[in-house]
């Protein structure tokens, strides 16, 4: 049998379409998060298949609706949003653009998850510093891009950077060092580095800080502007304790080459704010909040 007919044959008696073409920068996998995943969720909502709520993250619940609907349309159900199952939603969608990403501003911004690897920062029981770091900055990540900003992250996953600088001495320092290159070869806007508090000998503390460089009034306008927000925040119908922004010395606000802040989301060492370090939606409101500064600050315009 010829080839060509072999090859018709194939497709003709494959239940499922298979995903051949899609390249890497049109799929959509788990553990992916941003304004392309976002945008797939909302659709995959208006055609009845994403019941939960539009994080902008790819998790299970977004991998189980694209499976659904994959089946649902005799796409090879791998749960990944490759250019066949894209396209057969945009053809639903009667879209004549294939690309659900909006124009971006051109505004970048640097989202730093501190710690991260093999430095888990500071821990409490099950609740380790690098993991809500990270969680909270993918959320944040995803709100910036959802508003067209572009932004860019230190680090997506659980790995140390050290690495990538080109310091002699401490890996510690020279994880630091990583992080500031990675924020001044981006020439981003500003940055936030997203950090969790830690007060042994003084439990009680609760509440938000944001910390920047004396040195810089754009530091401290992006400041104000993200404590404002956060002590905005009402937990459980209660208001959060309100704090006021402080000056620091760390490495990445001192070294850095354009403005940004250092933002201790709440206390690890407090109950009541560890406990709410474990919950989706206190997070959420965290990234929520700071994204919020960022746009009222005036400096990503």
């Amino acid at each position: 049998m010829p080839l060509v007919f072999l090859l018709a044959f194939l497709f003709m008696i494959t239940p499922y379409q298979t995903v051949l073409g899609a390249g890497s920068s049109d799929l959509l996998k788990q553990g992916m998060s941003g304004s392309k995943v976002l945008q797939l969720q909302k659709d995959l909502k208006s055609l009845g298949f994403f019941n939960s709520s539009l994080t902008g993250y790819f998790g299970e619940a977004t991998e189980s609706a694209v499976i659904s609907f994959q089946k649902k349309h005799k796409i090879s159900p791998t749960g990944n949003a490759g250019t066949i199952t894209l396209n057969r939603i945009n053809t639903l969608l009667k879209r004549t653009n294939t690309s659900s990403q909006q124009s971006k501003s051109g505004i970048k911004i640097v989202i730093d998850a501190g710690h991260g690897g093999r430095d888990p920062g500071t821990s409490k029981g099950s609740v380790v510093e690098k993991e809500v770091n990270l969680d909270i900055s993918k959320m944040l990540e995803s709100y910036l891009e959802n508003k067209n900003y572009d932004a860019l992250m230190t680090r997506s996953r659980d790995i140390s950077l050290y690495k990538l600088s080109s310091l002699r001495g401490p890996i510690e320092k020279r994880e630091l060092d990583a992080r500031v290159n990675i924020i001044g070869k981006s020439k981003a806007r500003l940055f936030v580095s997203v950090h969790v508090n830690s007060l042994p000998k003084n439990p009680a503390m609760k509440g938000s800080i944001v910390f920047y460089n004396s040195k810089s009034s754009k530091s401290k306008a992006l400041a104000l502007s993200i404590q404002k927000e956060l002590n905005n925040l009402k937990v459980n119908g209660k208001q959060r304790p309100r704090n006021s922004i402080r000056t620091a010395n760390f490495y990445i606000l001192k070294n850095s080459s354009i403005p940004g802040v250092l933002v201790e989301t709440a206390f690890i060492t407090n109950k009541e704010e560890r406990k709410l370090l474990t919950q989706k939606s206190f997070r959420e409101k965290i990234a929520k909040a700071i994204m919020n500064g960022i746009e009222n600050s005036g400096l990503a315009k």
